[in-house]
């Protein structure tokens, strides 16, 4: 009879990755004056930039937050 391996063997070593995300925004205006949302993803020093597809102006963003100040659909889909 063969023994069946497992999917992951973790007996002999463990692994822990370093995750961060954040949300930033695109440093371009567009001609109606809105800028999209970046997500970023840190896995391990490696870092992905990911376009949401949503926008807003400089204005209507908190830094500190990584939200909108207005649009509460957003923060929606954000979080």
């Amino acid at each position: 009879m063969k023994t069946q391996q497992p999917l992951l063997d973790l007996s002999h070593k463990r692994n822990f990755s370093s995750m961060k995300t954040r949300f930033y925004l695109h440093g371009y205006l567009n001609a109606e004056g809105t800028t999209q949302i970046f997500l970023s993803v840190t896995i391990n020093k490696l870092r992905e930039r990911i376009p949401t597809g949503y926008y807003t102006t400089l204005k209507n963003w908190d830094k500190q937050k990584q939200r909108s100040r207005t649009d509460e659909n957003i923060n929606l889909i954000l979080d």
